[in-house]
């Protein structure tokens, strides 16, 4: 078995994958929803003003994945800070 560090994540790389990521979930799970109407059964008080309907949700959608891609961008520039101080976390792999 080999020891492996992982000293930093790439803040880009974050939030690519995590961005595209719950942007196409959120795509998925909305066109199989019936556009959210099955997880969403209420109306949303401003979705009239950002297009409402099926592009209002779309919105929300992209904004969702957005939001996500900076938030996981955020975690990996706070886990960067740390690892360069205290260390990455260890990993051990087997060939």
């Amino acid at each position: 078995m080999r020891t492996f560090e992982l000293k930093h994540i790439g803040i880009i790389s974050a939030f690519r994958l995590f961005g595209g990521m719950f942007i196409i979930i959120g795509l998925v799970v909305g066109v199989l929803s019936g556009m959210t109407k099955q997880i969403i059964p209420f109306e949303i008080p401003f979705i009239d003003r950002i297009g409402g309907g099926v592009i209002g949700r779309l919105i929300l959608v992209f904004l969702h994945g957005l939001a996500v891609g900076v938030i996981a961008a955020s975690a990996a520039f706070i886990y960067n800070l740390f690892a360069r101080f205290l260390g990455g976390i260890k990993i051990e792999l087997e060939k």
